[in-house]
């Protein structure tokens, strides 16, 4: 019974972390699309961008994934050459950011019927970054003030 109250408590926290991620995605997106491209993006057309880029990315990381459990089996590749160079991880990541630049660019033309500039694109992705990068800094301001007065009255 305890197993089964932590487990949904657990649960309970992943699915309001994750629709707290889409909800923070969908805001960030639909600033950025608007400063970066002069596009105006509706919230449902924000969140279809966070999910499908979210998707592509998901999908190139596990498919990357099972390219490389494909060649340790085979022998192409062992685990221990994984370890050691850090640079392999860094190439997936940029191969998973690259699809998912790839992904924003094809969908917010496919929303906004109109040719999207990669340059645009660049544009409102660093937009995107820097809210991002904002809004974590407000997070960690809001959680350090929680937590001095977390220490101090509690």
């Amino acid at each position: 019974m305890v197993l089964f109250i932590l487990f949904f408590w657990f649960l309970c926290h992943f699915v309001f972390l994750v629709f707290l991620g889409l909800g923070i995605s969908t805001v960030l997106v639909r600033r950025s699309s608007r400063k970066g491209m002069d596009l105006e993006l509706t919230w449902l057309q924000s969140l279809k961008v966070v999910l499908v880029r979210g998707a592509v990315a998901l999908g190139l990381g596990f498919g990357i994934g099972r390219l490389v459990l494909m060649g340790m089996q085979y022998g192409f590749l062992s685990e221990s050459v994984l370890r050691e160079h850090a640079l392999v991880s860094v190439a997936v990541v940029l191969i998973c950011g690259l699809g998912s630049f790839v992904a924003f660019q094809w969908i917010i033309g496919r929303i906004s019927g109109r040719s999207i500039s990669v340059v645009s694109v660049i544009k409102a992705v660093m937009y995107e970054s820097g809210y991002f990068v904002l809004s974590m800094l407000i997070l960690l301001v809001i959680l350090v003030l929680f937590g001095l007065a977390y220490e101090t009255f509690f």
